[in-house]
């Protein structure tokens, strides 16, 4: 739990920073927040910061629950062997939307940029 929140950290100095590598980190972080499940005895579910999730519950019938809170972490390794679910963290993937939206106008720009500037030369 303690390297996961380092890497959160990480990402979230990185970005402060405009580091090259800020989006890349930050989408992998997201990335690793955006499912959890719990199947066959292991689970994972790992949250950093703000989250709004909707869990579907298999274990005996479908169950719907919705969360909300701030930071979490879970994770089980050949316990409740019967426990089938999955959730889905709807703010870590409406960021992964927004990172990618935003590394697509980099991208965008910098070829603007490199058009331009071939253009002037």
């Amino acid at each position: 739990m303690f390297l996961f929140s380092l890497f959160s950290i990480f990402c979230g100095i990185l970005c402060l920073k405009c580091n090259k590598q800020a989006l890349q980190f930050s989408l992998a972080n997201q990335i690793l927040q955006v499912i959890g499940f719990a199947i066959f005895g292991f689970a994972f579910d790992y949250k950093a910061g703000i989250f709004l999730s909707m869990n579907i519950d298999l274990t005996r019938s479908l169950n719907l629950k919705f969360g909300a809170g701030i930071s979490s972490f879970f994770l089980n390794i050949n316990r409740q062997t019967e426990r089938l679910e999955v959730q889905v963290n709807f703010i870590a993937f409406g960021l992964i939307l927004f990172i990618e939206r935003l590394k697509a106008r980099i991208k965008r720009q910098q070829n603007e940029n490199l058009i331009s500037s071939v253009a002037e030369t």
